[in-house]
């Protein structure tokens, strides 16, 4: 398989760098697979690196992370905390907190287990008493096709494609979304109405010409589109029926008004059309086979 690679046009925080770079040498070195997901994601695919106007503010990073088992996860932490680089976070077991040795800025850092560590159903249980259910469904399909962000001449950061992404702020939404107050959503449409941005000419006008045809070759509902499509052709059919229940009413008029908290609601960009077009798209592709 290919690999993509993110080419950044405007600079990360350099306590950002030195984060990313810090926690890669503990993972390159313990061998556990892992991809940079959240709002940082989204921020660092859209913003620094195809430069769209900055989403949802965020300062935490939140991390995928491979693991067997809950001591296979405890001992990740200690060795992010043996690095001298992190300590464990006193009121979140999920969390680590990253210091920069430059600056001394000290950063949230969430780590989400999936993997062999996940039921059949695609659920983790948190320690000690398991009453914190999470879904971690999409985790491992946003690993299979994650790009790379090059961050210096030693550390490529892996880190969830648009449709990556997309998927997994979907299982979160309908996860927690009224407990986040529909951030997760928010998200979604960033991503939903910028993909044509992170789109090259050849994948907007050669690789989906159906798209730019269907849409009047107006970019936005024709990127919304492109990526109906590619999360379609990327998710397994049980994460597709997950999707396709957010699509359905009364869960898409909840997340139609969750849209309205983000700045495209106010672009002149109807978020309903968007919508619409990215399930258009999603209903086009074909499920993977598990």
């Amino acid at each position: 398989m290919t690999t993509s690679w993110l080419e950044l046009k405007h600079p990360l925080e350099p306590h950002v760098v030195a984060l990313l770079g810090d926690l890669d040498d503990v993972l390159q070195a313990e061998g556990i697979p892992y991809l940079l997901s959240g709002a940082m994601a989204r921020e660092i695919l859209l913003h620094y690196g195809h430069g769209c106007a900055r989403g949802r503010k965020t300062t935490d990073l939140d991390f995928g992370v491979t693991v067997k088992d809950w001591k296979a996860y405890e001992a990740l932490k200690a060795a992010l905390v043996a690095s001298g680089r992190f300590r464990l976070d006193a009121k979140e077991s999920q969390r680590v907190i990253h210091k920069d040795a430059t600056t001394g800025m000290e950063t949230r850092v969430d780590l989400v287990p999936f993997g062999a560590i996940a039921q059949a159903d695609g659920t983790i249980a948190w320690p000690p008493d398991g009453a914190h259910v999470m879904h971690v469904l999409g985790y491992e399909e946003a690993l299979a096709s994650a790009i790379r962000l090059r961050i210096d001449t030693t550390h490529a950061i892996p880190m969830a494609s648009a449709a990556g992404q997309a998927i997994l702020k979907l299982v979160a939404y309908r996860d927690r979304g009224t407990r986040t107050h529909g951030r997760d959503a928010v998200d979604f449409y960033e991503l939903l109405g910028h993909h044509a941005d992170t789109l090259t000419d050849t994948q907007l006008y050669d690789e989906f010409p159906e798209a730019m045809e269907r849409y009047d070759f107006q970019p936005e509902p024709a990127g919304a589109w492109i990526l109906g499509r590619q999360v379609s052709n990327l998710a397994p059919v049980a994460l597709r029926d997950w999707v396709r229940g957010l699509l359905c009413p009364p869960e898409r008029e909840r997340l139609l008004t969750f849209a309205a908290r983000t700045p495209l609601a106010t672009a002149s960009i109807d978020t309903e059309v968007l919508l619409a077009a990215f399930e258009k798209g999603f209903l086009s592709g074909q499920p993977q086979r598990t």
